[in-house]
């Protein structure tokens, strides 16, 4: 007697299977090994929390997935980097292990609030604060000393990690209160102090209103830089704090901290750029001051050898050399004095005053301000800045003393690199109040309001949405096998739980697609008797294999016209699918099969049908008898089943004599009085694509278990030759649908993509069709 208890449902163990439940029509098997272009992808939305660590692992978590523990004990560096668990994830901090390995150990929220780090075997806690900003956090290894930085509401906690069998130590900072910083303590749950800033005296600006600005953090030679900026209508932080030696120190005006910090750009010398801004009051506007964090350390051969490469003959030599130089700050200016002005070459002179220069006016990378209006327009998720002035800059001028000026000028300020003026083609039609940007693995992403998010290539743009996923405008990040991660713009879009768009290059899209690739440039077209495509171009002749033309050996014969067709008897199941060419009809004997329950199916495995199909036989039908009454048939595929038709209905009659018939919609009927005559080919995910009318083709679904025996999933026009006859339509060897004309092919891509061997030699670019 069977059991009626539920069976439990098995956990949910991969990415792939949750695309697969989520989307069921999902055509590959495997992940593709070649990447596609990304309007040729999956584009996936899951609504379970994804979450993209910063070794671009997926951790999706779902109510039947692994529990964390597990997930992370039985973790092993390899190509896989999807992880399903059942708790939410917060952050991922990759720690080593005795033997200096990695591997993943996920901060997840504490039952009694705040959050824990799960180990394999064990739980540490992290503290109760209830606004760590997780989306923010950074790990850091100083001095080999294992560290996570999370921004809060009003400060800065740095976590330290000995060991698996010692408490995690936190270091919090209020940078609201800078007069006492917080010593390091355990991270328990009793010990950690409650969010927001402590109560009594504070050294904050209090002639404006409390900062709404999140806390900001850099990393400077030895330590880390935290502040909350100001803007001109709220105040930030009265001054800044560091963390150095495993310790916070404040940076108060009895420093020479201000109080009115916009952006700070730690220096190579231990110097820091500052960037007030003046509030609104007093004109909103921007300056530039130098502050330090400790004696200047400078290598003087280090800074000579700099010099000398001011006057390589290479000018991408020369720039490297002047960028590098623009970030030290006060450090390098003794050692700059001593070098002779003439033993320097004019363009190496010129640079040279323009660094001492910044002696009475601090500057920008070696550029200067004109006017003091300098507007943040971003900020990037690498802790860099984007700002924009009107009023426009002066840089250095390699001919003359003279600088040349810039008007208007987007400037950017990135962590490790040279403050530099944004090319032309990237800012050419931003607008400092509408457009967005960020980077991505070391690619700008700029996004404006009626295209959504562009990667920049340099001199041009290249649009990573299509139009019905523009509103998942925020890109969350590309993981380790090239997938991209957008959600929909929120105030805190980063959030882990909302909606997530993932455009997968490892897989084809599901969206129903035909590529089509016109190929014209030819004098005669054919195909060879293995089935490639082939053409003649005066005297030479190639054929198209799988992934490349090759040359058509002497004394091999391409052919130019079909044979006739000879109806073929009814095949096992092992025989190859064939599409009947054009051609005249041979007689052949007929014969007669036994009926079948079965309705018909083109994949053998595919079983018995549930129901039965529409119009089945009640008798075994010869072949005589469908010649007479359905014609020759279009095709017969692997599994025995012969179909006919395809003007007005496509009949279909299975190796045991049942036949299915199915009406055509309207809109998918064919010309009956057309000349080309009708082509049925079996291709791509066990699909039959219909050619009845010229100028299109019919992609269509066999539903043996459905109402109906088949299913009209898309009807291709684009790129489908109307204007001339083909001679023959059939299925190469790698599995494309050829259509040979006189002095064209047209090879269609059933798969729905157009392999990228293939694009390369169309010299398709990723938003091209």
């Amino acid at each position: 007697m069977p059991s009626t208890e539920p069976t439990t449902k098995p956990a949910v163990a991969s990415y792939l299977a949750v695309v697969r439940e989520r989307y069921p029509t999902l055509p590959a098997t495997q992940p593709l090994a070649v990447p596609l272009a990304l309007r040729e992808s999956a584009h996936i939305i899951l609504t379970e929390p994804v979450y993209l660590d910063d070794q671009g692992h997926l951790w999706i978590t779902r109510h039947d997935g692994d529990d964390i523990e597990s997930a992370t004990r039985n973790f092993t560096p390899g190509p896989d980097s999807e992880h399903v668990v059942r708790q939410s994830v917060r952050f991922v901090w990759w720690l080593p292990d005795r033997a200096q390995n990695f591997s993943p150990r996920v901060v997840t929220g504490a039952s009694s609030g705040g959050a824990e780090l799960v180990l394999p075997y064990r739980r540490l806690p992290m503290g109760t604060r209830n606004d760590y900003r997780w989306d923010r956090a950074r790990s850091w290894v100083d001095n080999q000393v294992q560290r996570l930085i999370v921004p809060t509401g009003h400060g800065v906690s740095v976590f330290t990690f000995e060991s698996d069998r010692e408490p995690i130590v936190e270091a919090h900072q209020n940078l609201l209160d800078l007069r006492e910083p917080v010593p390091a303590q355990p991270a328990t749950h009793s010990a950690t102090p409650p969010a927001g800033p402590r109560q009594g005296p504070a050294t904050q600006n209090t002639s404006v209103p409390t900062s709404s600005e999140p806390p900001r953090f850099l990393f400077d030679p030895r330590g880390l830089i935290a502040w909350i900026p100001a803007t001109p209508t709220q105040g930030g932080s009265a001054g800044a704090a560091r963390f150095v030696n495993g310790r916070w120190l404040a940076l108060t005006s009895d420093a020479g901290w201000s109080d009115r910090i916009l952006h700070l750009i730690p220096l190579r010398d231990g110097s820091v750029t500052q960037l007030l801004v003046s509030p609104s009051g007093e004109g909103g506007g921007v300056k530039v001051a130098l502050a330090s964090v400790e004696t200047p350390k400078v290598n003087q051969k280090e800074i000579l050898d700099l010099v000398d490469s001011l006057s390589d003959p290479d000018a991408d030599i020369r720039n490297l050399a002047y960028g590098r130089l623009t970030e030290y700050g006060p450090g390098i200016w003794p050692i700059l004095k001593l070098i002779p002005a003439d033993d320097l070459p004019p363009e190496a002179r010129s640079r040279l005053n323009r660094l001492l220069k910044s002696q009475v006016t601090p500057m920008l990378g070696g550029m200067a301000l004109q006017g003091d209006q300098l507007h943040l327009v971003a900020r990037l998720r690498d802790g860099g800045v984007i700002f924009y002035t009107d009023q426009g800059i002066n840089v250095p001028n390699p001919l003359a003393d003279e600088p040349i000026s810039h008007a208007p000028a987007w400037i950017a300020a990135r962590p490790g690199k040279p403050v530099e003026m944004l090319s032309g083609a990237l800012v050419f039609q931003a607008d400092p109040k509408h457009t967005k940007f960020d980077i991505i693995q070391g690619q700008w992403i700029v996004t404006m309001d009626d295209s959504g998010p562009q990667m920049f290539l340099g001199n041009s743009f290249r649009k990573l949405l299509r139009k019905d996923c523009q509103p998942y405008a925020h890109v969350v990040g590309i993981d380790r096998r090239g997938r991209w991660l957008f959600r929909k713009p929120t105030t805190d879009a980063a959030v882990s739980d909302s909606p997530t768009l993932i455009i997968d290059p490892t897989l084809p899209d599901f969206t129903p697609r035909l590529p089509v690739w016109l190929y014209s440039n030819a004098d005669e077209v054919g195909w060879d008797k293995q089935g490639w495509p082939a053409v003649r171009l005066d005297q030479s002749r190639t054929k198209l294999v799988a992934d490349q033309w090759i040359k058509v050996e002497e004394g091999e014969e391409l052919i130019v016209e079909p044979p006739p067709v000879v109806l073929p008897p009814v095949v096992t199941p092992s025989a190859k699918v064939q599409a009947i060419p054009y051609g005249p009809v041979a007689p052949t004997q007929a014969t007669t099969r036994p009926t079948s329950a079965n309705p018909p199916s083109p994949d053998p495995a595919s079983g018995p049908a549930t129901r039965p199909t529409t119009s089945p036989s009640t008798r075994p039908v010869s072949d005589a008898l469908r010649i007479e009454e359905f014609g020759r048939p279009l095709l017969t595929d692997a599994a025995g089943n012969r179909y006919f038709g395809g003007v007005d209905s496509l009949v279909c009659i299975d190796k045991g004599g049942n036949v299915s018939r199915w009406s055509l919609p309207a809109a998918a009927r064919g010309d009956a009085v057309t000349e080309a005559p009708t082509t049925l080919i079996l291709a791509g995910d066990a699909r039959l694509f219909l050619f009845n009318r010229a100028g299109r083709v019919l992609r269509i679904k066999p539903t043996p278990d459905g109402i109906e025996p088949f299913l009209l999933e898309e009807t291709f026009t684009q790129n489908i030759p109307e204007d001339e006859r083909p001679r023959r339509i059939w299925v190469d060897p790698d599995g494309r649908i050829v259509l040979a004309f006189e002095k064209r092919l047209a090879i269609l891509f059933p798969q729905g993509f157009i392999p990228t061997p293939i694009r390369r030699m169309m010299d398709l670019g990723e938003d091209d069709d």
